[in-house]
């Protein structure tokens, strides 16, 4: 496990956990743990969903995932290809 929260430290990418408010895998605390283990990295709690985020609200999982990569873009965060 120590292995795990090492390397999690290291992330220096764009970050986003997309969590099913109703989830009963990832719970409140591990997005805590998670947040102060990757500097930057962003969490949306998902109402109305459990575990499987994009099979219960999948619209609200696009939108959050589309709204992420759209500020990471404006911020000069990730590359492009031409």
């Amino acid at each position: 496990m120590e292995r795990l929260r090492d390397a999690a430290r290291r992330i220096d990418v764009p970050t986003l956990l997309v969590r099913g408010k109703m989830s009963d895998v990832v719970s409140e605390e591990g997005v805590r743990d998670f947040l102060q283990l990757i500097p930057g990295a962003r969490a949306v709690d998902v109402s109305g969903a459990g575990h499987m985020v994009s099979g219960d609200q999948n619209d609200v999982f696009n939108d959050a995932i589309l709204e992420f990569l759209a500020e990471v873009q404006d911020a000069g965060r990730c590359g492009t290809t031409a």
